[in-house]
């Protein structure tokens, strides 16, 4: 696929979703003609390398360009946040669901989520959890805002096939958990 077509196919996309944003997923496919159809049918890699590949290229530098001060390591985290933010929020919010219950998962890790973005696009250390009489319920009740962006660097790591931090952070909640039961008493 050569560079007009690439170009006419993602110009395609865009004006699609922006023209049908309240229509089903059929209608759009409709609307954007035989070139994503083709792409889909040349299978995973040839829909990669043609569509996927160039559409985070351009997130990145869309990225970029929103936040010219962001530097490394900080730029491809905020990067994956945009590009894998679902994959980021899914993973924490089943964590505070497992291990906080089933209250304000998804409250929890959207602030997390947004704490986050906000210590990577300013550079600064995460702020310190309020203390337990003055938290909202939005606020993480297990160990601080700092481990919170750990395991969000450590979710980065296991998207990318290093799942052995992360692991490690699931065994620290397991372990905290565990504690946490045994010292309550039975009823």
């Amino acid at each position: 696929m050569d560079d007009l077509t690439l170009n006419e196919t993602l110009t395609g996309i865009f004006d699609a979703l922006l023209q049908h944003e309240s229509t089903d997923g059929d209608a759009i496919i409709a609307s954007l003609g035989r070139t994503l159809l083709t792409c889909v049918h040349d299978g995973p890699e040839a829909f990669h390398d043609r569509l996927q590949y160039p559409w985070q290229n351009a997130l990145n530098a869309t990225v970029r360009a929103a936040y010219p001060t962001v530097r490394e390591p900080n730029l491809s985290a905020l990067q994956f946040c945009y590009s894998h933010g679902d994959f980021l929020t899914t993973h924490l919010e089943h964590l505070f669901e497992q291990f906080e219950g089933h209250f304000a998962c998804a409250d929890k890790a959207n602030w997390v989520l947004q704490e986050y973005h906000y210590s990577l696009t300013t550079s600064t250390e995460p702020a310190l959890l309020p203390v337990p009489d003055s938290r909202k319920y939005w606020h993480p009740h297990h160990a601080s805002l700092a481990w919170w962006f750990d395991v969000c660097r450590h979710v980065e790591r296991l998207y990318y096939g290093d799942s052995q931090a992360y692991l490690r952070d699931l065994a620290q909640l397991i372990v905290e958990q565990d504690g946490t039961a045994q010292t309550q008493p039975r009823s």
